[in-house]
């Protein structure tokens, strides 16, 4: 969790994908850069993501939910930082 809290630093535009959300170290550091967050896609399918998660992000406009059961399955797992001009680096995980 060191390496994603040290990335988060460098990084000036943060995309996310996630087939849920969960409470956790991770979500918790991305809170922390809330405003690197342009965009931010997280799915319900069989009711994974935490409740707490979604009412953290109900009027944080970058973020978008998919509803559970929706067809198809949402199930990404996209994680990309633009690491600023000056690097020209983009990171993905």
């Amino acid at each position: 969790m060191q390496e994603a809290g040290q990335t988060n630093q460098a990084m000036q535009v943060i995309l996310l994908g996630q087939a849920w959300c969960t409470a956790n170290p991770a979500f918790n550091t991305a809170l922390e850069h809330k405003a690197k967050i342009a965009q931010l896609v997280i799915g319900t399918t069989s009711y994974f993501t935490a409740s707490s998660c979604l009412d953290e992000l109900k009027d944080f406009p970058p973020a978008r939910v998919f509803a559970p059961n929706a067809s198809p399955m949402f199930h990404p797992k996209v994680y990309a930082f633009d690491l600023g001009k000056e690097s020209g680096e983009t990171e993905a995980l």
